[in-house]
């Protein structure tokens, strides 16, 4: 069907949101040489405005390594000027000619920011949009990415070649029924892998990927290699109108399921009369109360489920990461903390996901158990997309690179002065021997009751004391020379010996100390926490999605209710008019 006729439809009907979006198909349609409009979508730091950054002569785009802001950010190419627009949200811009002053934390809620790049590296009418991360855990940024993606003609895809196609990222292009879209993957930060693995990056990704990708561009926007990118431009370009052509089709075909839809909820109705139509208002009305009934009692009989997962989260988190800990404490020569944040981060992560999505089935299976007025819709727990959490609660208070080495050093400087404590030892001997003549020479002066005996043995003693503590210090300053000359080797040495007798046996320790006086009670509130958050945002994603369907129902029945009561000849002739578009669409 030709868009007129649906405009036409859709404004018969009163469908104001559809007959919008028709309105501005139509006038991309009517456009010779109209933009196409590709928004780079992945993980949050995936590298999408690193490489965004690239592909500009401004630069100046933030990066950020923390999801800072829900704001989409669409950039022109080819213009007079580098300079930014921001819009807010009653469309009231702001100009910019510093786009390096478009701070992510000072934007608050402005929703859209126009970028002009002088660029002409890529093609004029090619618009790159930067989204929000899928990742971000706030729910703004998906709902941002969300509202945006309708008016995409194609979708990069955009992964870290560090990391793999994450389901996530397959997920959300499914859900939200993406693939009938054109899906390019951009691979990013392959500076950071040989030729060798980016290729095999490539080829794991096209034999597992659940989702169909026309073509792959590998870049480094840190080193400015982004040539295959311009290339997949150039590729997407030549094949632009058929791309437009194909978009546009599904567009006017999703309208027309939408126009459809409403129609037949309004001829479902149109044979009820008047005092009927009023009770369905007033089901409508009390079907409400029985979602927001049905929803309660599900979060509630969900509870004791979620917290029998949660417990079990923890005890296999417990046992991994202290096989993984004890296995860290026992391995040589590594950075034990680096090895144990590593270990740590990874496992938390790994099994807070699990918890996630174990707690989705089981709220899932919870409502299949629930039926008539308590039944809650199932597909829609399907299609919520929960956000990434962060484990951010866990803090680390070990220093197990320096267990049981606290006293190397004193050690070490022990052992060098072991020569200059036998040059001290030697002084017994020599002063024996002098003591000896000294009391000799002294007789003389007996008779004059003069002790002199006593004096000379003093300052000899004296005398050898000063001489063997000048040896010492000579001895220990030779064996340091030794020790710096020799690189360590003294104390290395050291270090391997305290490591085995003491510093293996105090890491275990100060683990075993940590995961049960620290990591674990944290790692527990972290999954209460996030148990919480998954259910709120469920919850309030099913009492919105309730409110929404009750209130669009009960708007339809209300219309023909006042169409009924003002003209019952013009009533008919409007239900007459209705079976007719439904048979044309």
């Amino acid at each position: 069907m030709e868009i007129n006729k649906l405009i036409e439809i859709s404004k018969e009907i009163n469908a104001e949101t559809i007959t919008k979006e028709l309105e501005q198909l139509k006038v991309k349609m009517s456009k010779t040489d109209c933009d196409l409009i590709l928004p780079f979508v992945g993980e949050f730091s995936s590298g999408k405005t690193t490489l965004i950054n690239a592909l500009t002569d401004s630069k100046q785009l933030e990066t950020n390594f923390d999801p800072t802001t829900a704001t989409i950010f669409e950039v022109h190419f080819g213009c007079n000027s580098c300079c930014a627009e921001v819009f807010d949200k009653d469309g009231k811009s702001t100009h910019y000619d510093n786009i390096a002053d478009l701070k992510n934390d000072k934007l608050g809620n402005n929703p859209f920011v126009l970028v002009h790049d002088t660029s002409k590296r890529v093609p004029s009418t090619t618009v790159i949009v930067d989204t929000p991360g899928l990742s971000s855990p706030d729910i703004r940024h998906k709902q941002a990415l969300v509202n945006f993606l309708p008016q995409a003609d194609g979708i990069i895809l955009v992964i870290d070649v560090n990391q793999p196609i994450t389901r996530s990222l397959t997920e959300f292009v499914k859900t939200m029924k993406l693939s009938d879209r054109p899906l390019f993957l951009v691979i990013t930060k392959c500076d950071t892998k040989t030729q060798k693995e980016v290729e095999a990056q490539k080829k794991y990704i096209s034999e597992n990927c659940e989702i169909d990708i026309k073509q792959t561009a590998c870049v480094s926007a840190k080193n400015n290699d982004v040539q295959q990118l311009y290339d997949l431009f150039q590729s997407i370009m030549a094949e632009k109108n058929n791309i437009l052509k194909k978009v546009n089709e599904q567009r006017m075909n999703l309208a027309s399921e939408k126009l459809k839809s409403c129609i037949d909820e309004m001829l479902k109705v149109s044979s009820s009369s008047d005092d009927e139509l009023e009770e369905s208002i007033k089901k409508h009305k009390a079907e409400l109360n029985n979602f927001n009934r049905s929803i309660n009692r599900l979060i509630s009989d969900s509870t004791g489920d979620i917290e029998e997962i949660g417990r079990n989260v923890s005890r296999h988190f417990q046992d991994s990461i202290v096989s993984r800990l004890n296995s860290i404490a026992t391995a040589k020569g590594i950075n034990y903390d680096a090895e144990a944040i590593s270990a740590i981060n990874n496992t938390a992560t790994l099994l807070q996901n699990e918890f996630k999505n174990n707690v989705r089935q089981a709220i899932k299976t919870k409502a299949t158990s629930l039926s008539g007025n308590d039944s809650v819709n199932i597909q829609s727990l399907n299609n919520i997309s929960l956000p990434d959490f962060d484990m951010s609660g866990i803090g680390y208070g070990m220093n197990l690179n320096e267990a049981g080495h606290e006293y190397d050093n004193a050690i070490k400087i022990g052992v060098i002065g072991i020569a200059a404590v036998a040059a001290v030892a030697a002084a017994p001997a020599v002063l024996g021997a002098s003591g000896t003549a000294a009391a000799g020479a002294a007789g003389s002066g007996a008779a004059s009751g003069i002790s002199t005996s006593t004096l000379l043995i003093e300052g000899t003693e004296l005398t050898l004391a000063g001489r063997a503590l000048s040896k010492a210090s000579q001895v220990q300053q030779k064996a340091e020379s030794i020790e710096k000359k020799n690189g360590g080797v003294l104390g290395n040495l050291i270090g391997k010996i305290t490591d085995a007798t003491m510093g293996k046996p105090q890491r275990i320790r100060a683990i075993n100390n940590y995961v049960d006086s620290t990591l674990m009670p944290a790692f527990k509130a972290e999954i209460d926490r996030i148990g919480n958050e998954i259910v709120n945002g469920i919850s309030t994603v099913l009492y919105a999605e309730a409110k929404t369907t009750i209130t669009e129902k009960n708007q339809i029945l209300q219309k023909l209710a006042e169409q009924r009561k003002a003209n019952q000849d013009e009533f008919e002739r409007r239900m007459t008019q209705l079976r007719n578009y439904r048979n044309m669409l």
